[in-house]
């Protein structure tokens, strides 16, 4: 089974689509249901969507967080008052006592056809509530910005990240922005350059299936941080961190 991103010239009436744009949508095939795609005169590429996975993000004191924290813009200390954080990841256990009341929502799944509030899930990986607390844990442990709101989009499925639950995700965030005052979006994903290396790049990656997505985020905005990987590369920055924007 391969999931893949499917371009087309026309409508192509084929069951288990799972993320539609205009002219393009990704599908999981096996062999045979691939080769009798690819035969179809309306495909105009077939591509495979990139695996990612989860990657850690870096502790609070490491980045002289506390400091920031005593700044103030118009009589308000740079805490993340007022300010939501949407997280791309595996999940987030808000049930933790340093997240207790952080969450905006429940947590939204976007590993199925679309993104759907769903307040049974938490974190069977624990990467998602890692992320958070380094964020805006607000208990024993502060993180970033201990005041913010948080909002964790789900698009690992254990800890595979199909790059197209990620726009996905990336959508939902920028479409609620206004709603729940979106300001930063964390992605702590991305493709591991030892296993990969063709998924890491010397130079901007814009051909990527996120960038359309990243870009109108920061047209709007809206910050985008991305981690680069986890292995100490000092040529290659990994996908999809290698967008420019």
């Amino acid at each position: 089974i391969v999931r893949v991103y499917v371009k087309h010239s026309g409508e192509i009436d084929i069951p288990g689509k799972l993320f539609v744009k205009e002219n393009e949508f990704s599908i999981e095939l096996n062999e045979t249901e691939l080769i009798e795609l690819e035969k179809n005169y309306l495909v105009e590429s077939i591509v495979e969507v990139v695996r990612y996975q989860p990657l850690l993000d870096i502790s609070v004191p490491l980045i002289n967080t506390t400091p920031v924290w005593k700044t103030q813009f118009g009589n308000v200390n740079l805490t993340g008052l007022h300010q939501t954080a949407c997280i791309l990841d595996t999940g987030a256990d808000f049930t933790h006592p340093d997240l207790v009341g952080k969450n905006r929502t429940c947590v939204i799944d976007c590993t199925e056809t679309s993104c759907i509030e769903n307040c049974s899930l938490g974190d069977s990986e624990s990467h998602g509530t890692h992320v958070a607390g380094i964020i805006g844990a607000n208990g024993n442990l502060k993180g970033v910005a201990p005041e913010a709101g948080l909002i964790m989009i789900q698009v690992c499925d254990g800890t595979t990240c199909m790059g197209d639950d990620l726009e996905r995700g990336l959508e939902w965030c920028i479409a609620n922005a206004s709603q729940y005052n979106i300001t930063a979006v964390s992605i702590s994903i991305g493709a591991n350059c030892n296993l990969y290396p063709s998924l890491c790049y010397s130079s901007y990656c814009n051909a990527n299936s996120l960038t359309p997505d990243v870009n109108d985020a920061v047209s709007k905005n809206i910050s985008i941080l991305m981690s680069s990987g986890n292995e100490g590369n000092t040529t290659h920055i990994s996908s999809p961190s290698c967008i420019e924007n």
